[in-house]
């Protein structure tokens, strides 16, 4: 199954575990419909995702260190 919607810009899943149903979710100012999947997706994926996202915004300056020093703190704030 391959889901389209447009929200703020155009959205993309595929996948072959959920069916093509939707939801009505409350939002700030108004409620719309959004696939099923969107849904099951944020409840699963939170923890991979934010891990990722941290990793990338909150990278060493790693250009007068050295190499090993930056794996070793990269290891550290990831486990943390």
């Amino acid at each position: 199954m391959l889901v389209m919607w447009k929200d703020a810009r155009e959205v993309f899943f595929l996948s072959n575990h959920r069916a093509a149903l939707t939801e009505t979710v409350e939002g700030r100012l108004n409620a719309k419909k959004v696939p099923c999947i969107r849904t099951y997706y944020n409840l699963k994926a939170r923890g991979v995702d934010l891990a990722n996202q941290h990793c990338n915004t909150y990278r060493y300056n790693h250009s007068k260190k050295k190499w090993w020093k930056t794996v070793f703190e990269q290891i550290l704030k990831i486990t943390l």
